[in-house]
């Protein structure tokens, strides 16, 4: 029978080693939302960390140089160790795009929820995006689906060739398990290229919070980004919410998509009406 020894025991997992290196991105997200130095009870509030998990991570983090913690106030701040790679990050990580100034825009324009995805290999996953306060952040960022037979991978899946997509389809089994043939997968990507953009139900995504529960199924709408606007990274602008409103608008809806992501481009952040 085996036993395990007191250092066993005190050597944390390597999935709450990685949960806790989550964490420490989440704080240093927060910052970056709020623009400010902010109290331990701020972050224990908005991120929903227990209290005493949070003054550990924030010690963690200040002990390695990358919060500063200012006693007299008792609020912390990122540290300069950070510089080379905010620097990075805002001068081209991402290309030409601003990304919150894009998705505020979209919201402002469409009054629904605004997102970015990205391709995951074989899947498509939120990374970003701006909504009514209901939406759980933890909720939105975890999931992830598939990039065939999806609103956002279709969009993602137009700006690929056609080996390419065969590729992935291979890749991820999808012909297999849907009972497609490689033909009906292109015929699919070739509809979603004649129009320009993707549109569907997105009800497989998960349904919205309680709080901000629809009137008709969830629908979702959304566009392929430049990858010479991105730094390379495949990126689709996306909006979601209830079927009867996005349905019916939603030519109205690609076009204020198509403005703001043009104007954003641009150095402006008007949109039309």
């Amino acid at each position: 029978m085996s036993t395990v020894t007191a250092s066993q025991r005190r050597r944390p997992s390597v999935r709450s080693t990685a949960r806790t290196g989550v964490r420490a991105l989440d704080v240093l997200e927060q910052f970056g939302r709020e623009r400010r130095p902010l109290r331990a009870i701020e972050l224990v509030n908005t991120l929903r960390i227990a209290p005493s998990s949070i003054d550990q991570l924030l010690k963690s983090l200040t002990a390695s140089g990358y919060l500063i913690f200012d006693f007299a106030s008792k609020v912390y701040a990122p540290s300069p160790r950070l510089n080379g790679f905010v620097s990075w990050f805002s001068g081209g990580c991402f290309g030409e795009l601003d990304l919150s100034l894009l998705l505020r825009t979209m919201y402002e324009a469409t009054n629904e929820m605004a997102n970015v995805t990205v391709q995951n290999d074989c899947t498509m996953q939120i990374v970003s995006y701006v909504g009514s306060p209901e939406w759980d952040p933890e909720t939105v960022y975890a999931k992830r689906f598939p990039v065939i037979g999806t609103v956002s991978g279709g969009a993602r899946l137009a700006s690929c060739t056609d080996r390419e997509i065969a590729n992935l389809a291979h890749r991820a089994r999808y012909v297999a398990a849907n009972k497609l043939t490689g033909d009906e997968v292109l015929a699919q990507v070739n509809r979603i290229r004649k129009l320009g953009y993707a549109s569907g139900d997105t009800r497989s995504y998960g349904e919205p919070p309680e709080a901000v529960k629809y009137d008709s199924p969830s629908w979702g709408i959304a566009i392929s980004i430049p990858r010479s606007k991105t730094g390379g990274i495949p990126m689709v602008l996306g909006i979601g919410g209830p079927q009867s409103h996005l349905e019916a608008n939603e030519r109205y809806l690609v076009r204020e998509m198509q403005h703001a992501l043009r104007c954003v481009l641009e150095g402006s952040n008007t949109h039309a009406h």
